[in-house]
């Protein structure tokens, strides 16, 4: 790509045009053995660098939407719900574990669980509140 210096940008940029032309080339000999004419030259309309970063933008979308997928299954996990749940799913779940985990939910124990049932209520209210975000 003119002004680029990363190769392996350089190097993708240049195995996606191949791919286009043999694509083209391919289209335009079905085209001539059908003996139907041919369509209208729009290769002037965009140019090959516009359509790479266009195909590459849609790539980095793509893999932005696995990435926060990951990371609500991760949150998903903390609070013991299977990936896909819903947001009313959370809510109940959290609701559950306070009942279960909250300090002064659970006065009979010893000072030691007790911090440790506080650093869990901690992490739980952090993942809802993560997944607040990121479900709503």
């Amino acid at each position: 790509m003119p002004g680029d210096d990363d190769p392996e940008r350089k190097a993708a940029y240049e195995a996606w045009a191949a791919r286009l032309r043999t694509k083209k080339h391919d289209e335009q000999q079905t085209a001539s053995s059908e003996t139907t004419p041919d369509p209208p030259d729009t290769s002037g309309y965009w140019s090959t660098e516009s359509l790479f970063r266009d195909s590459e933008l849609a790539r980095e979308h793509a893999d932005e939407a696995q990435r926060r997928q990951a990371h609500v299954d991760q949150l998903l996990t903390k609070l013991d719900l299977p990936p896909g749940s819903s947001l009313k799913d959370c809510s109940e779940r959290v609701k559950q574990l306070a009942r279960e985990v909250h300090p002064d939910m659970n006065l009979d124990k010893s000072t030691r669980t007790g911090r440790v049932q506080l650093d869990k209520m901690v992490e739980i209210n952090a993942a809802y509140d993560e997944l607040k975000r990121l479900l709503a």
